[in-house]
């Protein structure tokens, strides 16, 4: 019976997601659907599953980064992975004390779940959009929603943990430990020399998974290092065939992945919630758009583009999902409440960003010879 219920899931999110693409709105929106209809059915090996869709989503990200284009655009793609996370944080340690009548810890804590960005469903679209001729918004947009997200996971360890080691100390270990290890690697891959795209594919899968590995006891970042390892190794070089590969892996990695965030959200904690609780999603929005506006400032972004990069900045789905039950099940005060308020975060930003994204790219931004 439990084969016969995740084959009708499966089925059914293939047949919502193609509705949902026949109607011009992203197929995301039915896997969610679908995981909430089937809430009762397990998707067996959840863990696996997400660290291999965050392994291919960091590789794609790799393989298409034009490391002359982030060059000329680095401070802004630096400034990019902290400034919006810290004023949406921000945001919420003014406004959570006024709509939930908690205290500011526990809105600072509740702004640290909800300040990431979804590389899931934004690093896909800017490969897409690269692919197209549109270049430098994605560029910084993909670079910066990569480090937001180490950013804010380090940040929320270190909240959650009350660690002795002072943040700015395991966020430099964090960042230089997998750049270091990225850039080692993917020169290594590159002093290969390797011929075949086949072996290539399971090179840059094997490293991945081990610095997935590597990340559980040591202080890394994993997700850098995997992007940095696949930035290296095909700079200058044309892969057609892996890129490719990676792209097919990610069609139904995505699906399995919204499926997951479906299951994940619990509807029965969004009863207890009122209208105030999507105002507060949408206040603190503001906030984190006013810090992308900010941090493009040192770029040569028409204004237009930088509108386009706060659409961008706006879906959260899978760090909500993976870190929104951690407060609850630690016993921490207003768990229940960060759980709620990160799944109704997920059900309005996660369709909302992507279908701006998808709608506005033609009109705000403009393609490069």
């Amino acid at each position: 019976m439990e084969i016969l219920m995740f084959i009708l899931m499966i089925l059914t999110a293939i047949v919502l997601g193609m509705v949902f693409k026949k109607f011009k709105l992203p197929s995301l929106l039915g896997y969610l659907i679908a995981g909430l209809i089937f809430k009762d059915v397990s998707l067996p090996y959840p863990g696996l599953i997400r660290n291999f869709a965050l392994l291919v989503i960091m590789v794609r990200a790799g393989l298409s980064m034009d490391l002359d284009q982030l060059k000329n655009q680095g401070i802004s793609s630096l400034l990019m992975s902290f400034v919006p996370a810290l004023f949406e944080i921000s945001g919420a340690m003014i406004l959570g004390p006024i709509f939930f009548n908690i205290t500011v810890q526990d809105s600072l804590l509740l702004g640290t779940v909800l300040a990431a960005v979804s590389p899931a469903i934004v690093v896909p679209r800017m490969i897409k959009l690269k692919e197209e001729g549109y270049k430098k918004a994605p560029e910084i947009v993909m670079a910066g929603s990569s480090l937001d997200d180490i950013f804010i996971l380090v940040l929320f360890a270190s909240l959650i943990t009350k660690q002795d080691i002072p943040l700015p100390l395991i966020l430099a270990s964090n960042l230089l430990g997998g750049l270091a290890i990225g850039l080692v690697s993917g020169f290594i891959l590159r002093k290969l020399n390797l011929k075949s795209w086949v072996l290539s594919v399971v090179l840059l899968m094997a490293m991945g998974g081990l610095f997935i590995y590597l990340e559980t006891f040591l202080t890394i970042s994993a997700m850098l290092a995997i992007i940095v390892m696949s930035a290296i190794y095909s700079h200058g070089k044309e892969l057609p065939k892996v890129e490719t590969t990676f792209k097919n892996f990610w069609i139904p990695m995505e699906m399995l992945l919204f499926i997951l965030v479906g299951l994940s959200v619990d509807l029965n904690s969004l009863t207890s919630l009122g209208i105030g609780a999507g105002v507060f999603i949408l206040a603190i929005l503001v906030f984190r758009m006013t810090g992308v506006l900010l941090a493009l400032i040192p770029s040569d972004l028409k204004i237009k583009e930088k509108v386009f990069s706060c659409f961008a900045y706006i879906p959260k789905a899978t760090v909500q999902a993976a870190i929104g039950t951690i407060p609850l099940a630690m016993g921490i005060n207003q768990g229940a409440l960060i759980l709620s308020v990160s799944a109704l975060a997920i059900l309005i930003t996660a369709p909302l960003g992507a279908i701006l994204i998808d709608f506005t790219y033609k009109k705000l931004l403009n393609k490069e010879v």
